[in-house]
This record gives structure tokens, sequence and C-alpha cells, in this order.
């Protein structure tokens, strides 16, 4: 028997012209599309004049995430990125995209993260083991300054590298805020008025543009192997023997670089903000990481020792995952979990509200990395859990970002401990990435054990 498709219902909160282009604006949003859940796994909402289809259920996103290259593009989000990004792997469709992946896979590759690791270990502990204890900093900004020098000197290994760095942590607060604004504004016209926000956004991003010009340049006036990212993808070919244009290496590097930086450096901020208040939790983590390590620094090999470790990252990703918004454009009509969806359409899903569905996650509200040691989580459907997104479309740097997250995580629970600034308390806020505004910490040592 052939079931009919059914009709997406609207979501309420309508309001003609703007459609529910308030609500996403409105500083409780991810609130919104949270209840969104409520009306089924696919939902309709408008923004401005624009239908869009929000998808509530892992089956509708299993569907769509695993989907026949082609069915979808990235849509109205990534549109919007691209005076950033250009079009890098994060933006870009079809066979350039297929193209471009393939020639960046080689630099994530196991045997690449192995070499990154040890020199990524290395610059956490310079790095965190020079701040200095007991002066207030806020997580946030000082998670994207370590996670910037990282990936700067882990797979960019050139002067000009350092000079990108700060053009970055320069950036990326204006250009997450703009990219939010320009997607959710209810018309198109909004973001291109020559407003001060509109003209620091357009101006960070070409001054972007061309750090990453000198980057390249730096690399090719070299004429050597740095045994970097940037000197792969100069090596690296397509399948007819090509290498990417001078353009193409920019958006690429500007992807990578940025994309790595701000959903770490959020990730890690979440962990602070944990870390702050479940005492017991960090005295289980750093009993962990002492068992395991000893005196000697963290080696790749011991990640799957980490259990807790690995269950904390886990549930930092669950409950407090840094992208609240994602969006595809359909090609053609499609069905996802029995609701019709038309020809280029917009979709809108949510890792983070989805990683909160109480269906999939009891007492999600709760910190708790143990559902992920004690088989809690072993039955969920798939694409229920999607930290790094799935199908052709999972992020090409996950093993590396896992590896960071480690990293960063016990070398901080073994030189400090994080303590909470008295009256400044972490608020959740969505612009193009979830993070706690406000979280202000300090770090004392840790007493001997």
């Amino acid at each position: 028997m052939t079931t009919i498709p059914q009709t997406a219902p609207t979501a309420p909160g309508y309001i003609p012209l703007l459609g529910h282009a308030l609500r996403l604006a409105h500083p409780k949003r991810l609130g919104y599309v949270q209840a969104l859940r409520a009306h089924g796994p696919v939902v309709k909402i408008l923004i401005g004049p624009r239908e869009v289809y929000v998808l509530n259920s892992p089956a509708a996103l299993q569907q769509m995430l695993l989907a026949p290259s082609g069915t979808f593009t990235k849509g109205m989000l990534f549109d919007r990125t691209r005076p950033f990004f250009g079009n890098g792997i994060l933006s870009s469709n079809g066979p350039f995209h297929r193209r471009q992946r393939r020639m960046i896979q080689p630099a994530f590759h196991k045997q690449r993260i192995t070499e990154y690791f040890d020199r990524m270990s290395a610059l956490a502990a310079k790095h965190i083991g020079a701040w200095a204890p007991d002066t207030p900093f806020t997580a946030d900004h000082r998670m994207r300054e370590t996670a910037t020098q990282l990936i700067s000197h882990t797979l960019f290994t050139s002067q000009a590298a350092t000079r990108m760095a700060a053009v970055v942590a320069r950036a990326l607060p204006v250009i997450t805020t703009g990219v939010a604004w320009r997607t959710l504004a209810p018309a198109d016209f909004l973001y291109r008025i020559p407003l001060p926000a509109n003209r620091r956004f357009d101006t960070l991003c070409a001054e972007l543009r061309e750090t990453t010009q000198e980057l390249i340049r730096s690399h090719q006036a070299e004429g050597t192997d740095q045994a970097d990212l940037v000197s792969l993808l100069l090596s690296a070919r397509d399948t007819d023997g090509l290498p990417m244009s001078e353009e193409e290496l920019r958006d690429e590097i500007i992807t990578i670089f940025t994309a790595g930086v701000e959903t770490a450096a959020t990730t890690l901020a979440w962990a602070c903000h944990i870390l702050t208040t479940r005492p017991e939790l960090t005295n289980q983590l750093r009993a962990e990481a002492d068992d395991v390590l000893g005196d000697r620094p963290i080696a790749y090999s011991d990640l799957e020792r980490l259990r807790l470790t690995g269950a904390f990252i886990n549930e930092i990703l669950r409950a407090f995952h840094p992208t609240w918004l994602l969006m595809r454009r359909t090609t053609g009509p499609v069905v996802l979990d029995g609701v019709a969806i038309p020809a280029q359409a917009e979709i809108l899903y949510s890792p983070t509200t989805l990683h909160r569905d109480p269906l999939l996650y009891p007492d999600p509200d709760r910190f708790d990395p143990d559902r992920w040691l004690d088989g809690r989580t072993d039955t969920l459907p798939r694409c229920a859990y999607i930290p790094f997104s799935a199908g052709n479309r999972q992020c090409i740097g996950d093993s590396f970002a896992i590896a960071e997250l480690h990293i960063v995580l016990t070398t901080l629970l073994r030189r400090w401990l994080i303590e909470p600034v008295p009256g400044r308390r972490a608020r959740e806020t969505a612009h193009a990435v979830l993070y706690p505004r406000n979280l202000a910490v300090t770090v004392i040592a840790p007493p001997p054990r």
C-alpha cells in the first residue's frame, strides 16, 4: 500500500510580510527552534517571503544527509557565507565539491593526524602553561586564541600564517554575527545597506582574503615543501592532473582555518563552563589523565584509553553543539519522513536542538558523560547524534578536531583548575554558533596529587 506524503504544517507565530523572522531574530531564537520539534518531523516557517522547511526527526535528517549526491545543495546559509568563505569545501556544491574534497582529504588522513599530534601537544603545553593565574579572562575569547594558535602553527608553518591568525582572531566575532544576521534577515536588501556593521563585515572579509593570498605567495616563493597544509594543497592534483587555482587555494585555506578555529574554540569554552560547575567531574577527569599519562605528554595512542575524557567531549558536543543552524536546498521534489517538500525549497536543521530532544536523550538538560559509557546511547537512531554531520558532507577535519579537543582538555586539566568569576553568569547566545557569552573565569594551580 502506497502512503500519500503529508504536507508540512506551518509553525505558529506567523506575521504577514515578516513571516517568522522576528522569532528567529529574538535573543531566545534557539528556544523557538527547539519548540518547533513538537509540531512534527518537518514543519514550515517563513523568513520574509521565503518558505523554509525545518527538519526535526533523525529519520528526516538521515534521508537528507545520506541522499544521493546532487539531491540537495548547500542552501541560503552558505550563500550568505560566500563573501567570507568563497567557494571553499564548506559552501561549494556538486562535482566541484567532490573534486576539492578528494584533493584535501589526504591532509586529514589518520597518518597525518598522528604527525600533527605531537606538534599540537607541545604547542598546547607552551600556550596554556603561559596563562597568568588569578587573572580573569573570557572563556570564548581565550579558547579562540588557543585554537588559533594550535591551527596556525600546526597546519600552517610560515610567518604569513601568524599574520593570518591575527586577522582571523579579529574577524571571527564580526563574521559570525554578520552571517547569522544575513541568513535570518527577512529581506536581502537589509544587509546591502551601507551601515557600519555591513561595511565592517565587508572590510574584514576583504582583509582576510588578501592575508590568505600573502600566505600562498610566501609558500610559492619558498619553493620547498614546508610539511604543512598549504604545501600539501599546493602539490595536490585532481584526477586530470590539474592543481588548484590560486583562488581555489585561498578559499579552501580560509574555510579550513576559520571553521576549525570557531567550532573548536566554542566547544572548549563550553567545556570551561562545565568544569567551573562540576568540581567532582573535574577531579575524575584529572585522575584519568594522571592514570593514563603519568608525567608524560598525551600521545595519539592514548585517545582510546581516555574513556571518560572522550565521553565528556561527546556530551559537550551533545549538550552544547556549536552549530545551532544549518541549511540545505532541494534540487527537486523530495519526501522526508513522509512529508513532501518541493523543488528549490530551503531546509533548516539544528544539531543543537536535535541533541536536546527528550525523546532521544532522556533528561537532556542534565550534563551526563556517563550516558556515553553505560550503553544508553548505543541504540540511538542513525543521525540522532551528528556532531560532525554525516554522509558526503561529513566534516573533513573531524579526526583532527577530536584530537585537538583531547589535547587541550588534558593539558588544561593537568596544568590548572578553572574557577568562575563571582557575579558573572554565562548566557547561551546563538549567532552563527552557540557560545557562552559573559563566561569569565580564572585559573589557579591545582593541589598536588
